[in-house]
């Protein structure tokens, strides 16, 4: 397939500095914090992350479209790329491998580098074993948030961007449309992940336990990492602020408890399965919703 052989082109062997470092990857999922950790891998001295956090390079190249970025320009009269975006869209037309952007940019400092894009959590089979043998040090993480939180948030960002966008009709509109649902699917998405990357190369954390106001879960992905464990305010970050927060509109009518019923039930499997995947014990959050909506 053509999709395939440009994949396995942009991904050609590391070399230099950047065959030496750990490769850290980040699959998402949407509305789970990446925002922020991209920022906090962003300010640490050890760690080097594109100034365009999404790459988008795996999902573009499995769409077999332009990268976001020229779409971008083309709706924004005057506006210009600048070098590492113009380099992300050679590395998805095949004109420039993934490896030497980030060859091009590490310095002795730096550790690790890497990237997070949501959209990769969505790669199938094929793409995720390539991606898997690309890098003989690579550290890939998942954050993982409750499924009605996250289906919640995805709403209101939604109707954030775009006033016209009723979100109390679609509190269960939304259960039938794959934009809201398809980042949700932990499991699948998950059981496609580690049928070609063994688990120990998987970090997997919980949005509910990195942002519980204290650092162990933070630090415990920067040992996945191998940088050092730097708290949030060394490097002028705060965990209290963080970008997707649950909140909805204050002129927005919260979910009552049917429509709350009925969304845990369109998830209900991700709560009852993902634990014994990923040997990891739920947060109480996720326990709440089980014994509120089950």
């Amino acid at each position: 397939m053509k999709k395939i052989t440009l994949l396995q082109t942009i991904l050609e062997p590391a070399k230099g500095r950047a065959k030496d470092k750990i490769f850290g990857l980040g699959l998402g999922a949407q509305r789970c914090g990446s925002t922020w950790i991209g920022k906090y891998l962003n300010n640490h001295p050890e760690f080097y992350i594109c100034t365009t956090k999404e790459m988008h390079i795996f999902d573009t190249i499995r769409r077999e479209k332009d990268h976001p970025l020229l779409r971008k320009v083309s709706n924004t009269k005057g506006l210009g790329l600048d070098q590492d975006q113009i380099d992300l869209v050679k590395i998805s037309q095949g004109k420039k491998g993934y490896f030497d952007f980030f060859e091009e940019r590490l310095e002795e400092s730096h550790r690790a580098f890497g990237e997070i894009t949501p959209e990769y959590s969505l790669l199938n089979h094929e793409f995720l074993k390539i991606i898997g043998e690309s890098h003989n040090k690579l550290r890939i993480f998942v954050s993982l948030r409750r499924p009605v939180g996250r289906y919640l948030s995805a709403l209101t960002y939604y109707g954030r961007i775009r006033p016209e966008f009723n979100i109390e009709e679609h509190y269960l509109k939304g259960l039938n449309k794959k934009l809201f649902c398809h980042y949700t699917h932990y499991t699948l998405n998950l059981k496609n992940l580690l049928s070609v990357v063994p688990k120990e190369k998987v970090y997997f954390f919980f949005y509910e336990d990195l942002f519980n106001g204290k650092n162990d879960t933070l630090f415990e992905l920067c040992n996945h990492l191998n940088i050092s464990t730097i708290t949030p305010e060394q490097i002028n970050l705060s965990m209290s602020k963080v970008i997707n927060n649950t909140t909805s509109r204050t002129d927005v009518r919260p979910p009552n408890n049917d429509e709350m019923k009925s969304i845990y039930t369109k998830f209900e499997a991700e709560y009852k399965n993902l634990s014994s995947l990923i040997s990891k014990k739920l947060p109480e959050a996720w326990l709440r919703d089980m014994a509120n909506y089950g």
